[in-house]
């Protein structure tokens, strides 16, 4: 655990609330990594067959939101407007 410590020493593992992010948290997140509208209805749109979960310390210290999307953690822990499901984005709305 002390590599957790040494990475963002003002991330405590104890005493901490762990706080998730779902699906609800998508449009908010994916606006902050500077995604349009559009952008966003189609990463909501994948996000209802691939389910999405993350939490904040991936949010706060792994994903560089300067580079994102293009970010790998951020590509990695996102559902991506260019997955096979976009169609599903008239569904949704």
């Amino acid at each position: 655990m002390a590599g957790l410590h040494q990475i963002a020493p003002e991330f405590s593992l104890s005493g901490g609330r762990y706080r998730a992010y779902t699906a609800r948290h998508l449009d908010e997140l994916t606006a902050r990594a500077g995604l349009n509208a559009s952008e966003r209805l189609a990463v909501q749109a994948v996000a209802t067959v691939l389910p999405f979960r993350t939490n904040e310390y991936v949010v706060e210290w792994l994903i560089d939101w300067d580079a994102a999307p293009d970010d790998p953690i951020y590509r990695l822990i996102f559902p991506q407007a260019d997955m096979p499901y976009r169609a599903l984005g008239a569904l949704i709305q």
